[in-house]
């Protein structure tokens, strides 16, 4: 159920480090050691933790429990390993969240400094070097939702509406490689990633429409 949301989910992220990648040293030479290095660690730990879950609990316990993280933690070191690894798991999300607000106020800052959103939000802190007006744009627009909201199809709505932007965002770079071969680009993706990335997309947004899930998704 929503295989999409607990599997594919874990491994996002990487796809948002182009988004910064002006603020990135040698792009050229450090995003693709960043993004293939990143999936790596996360694909082995994500395999680990599975191992680890399935080593110390029942196939039942892990299907009836919605925080098995929590289950493992007490049974593995009882109220210690409980306690700590809820720790982490705050930490790992705080971590997630600070790096979403990182790349989600440079989509508007780009926009405003490109002209096509107003020039107020590529207003930079000549303290911190941020985009201060984007980052207080992007934490207002956030509140409403969380105020008249469930959380929980928020994060299923988001799941699912996110990957037809990413489809058109990389077919955009196939087009542009053909409309402006001659662009300058500190990195040049091999196409063979885009057109994937596309079909993947393609295939995550159009799975939830063959079974049930879709009503949670959109509703």
């Amino acid at each position: 159920k929503q295989w999409y949301q607990r599997r594919v989910r874990g491994y996002s992220g990487w796809q948002f480090l182009v988004i910064v990648a002006s603020e990135i040293p040698n792009p050229s030479r450090n995003i693709p050691i960043i993004v293939v290095g990143s999936v790596s660690i996360v694909t082995a730990l994500y395999v680990l933790t599975v191992i680890a879950f399935h080593i110390v609990l029942p196939i039942s316990v892990m299907q009836s429990k919605a925080a098995v993280l929590s289950a493992f933690g007490s049974a593995a070191m009882g109220d210690a390993g409980l306690t700590i690894l809820s720790v982490l798991a705050m930490l790992s999300i705080l971590g997630s969240m600070q790096c979403s607000i990182i790349y989600r106020s440079r989509y508007v800052h780009s926009g405003a400094v490109e002209d096509r959103l107003p020039r107020v939000f590529g207003l930079v802190s000549s303290r911190f070097k941020t985009p201060i007006i984007s980052l207080l744009y992007i934490g207002i627009s956030t509140v409403p939702f969380i105020l008249i909201g469930n959380i929980g199809k928020l994060i299923a709505s988001s799941s699912f509406t996110i990957f037809p932007f990413i489809s058109v965002s990389c077919l955009g770079v196939i087009v542009m490689r053909f409309t402006h071969p001659d662009l300058h680009r500190p990195y040049k993706v091999p196409l063979i990633f885009p057109v994937l990335m596309i079909l993947f997309g393609l295939f995550v947004f159009i799975n939830p429409f063959l079974g049930k899930d879709w009503k949670i998704s959109l509703f």
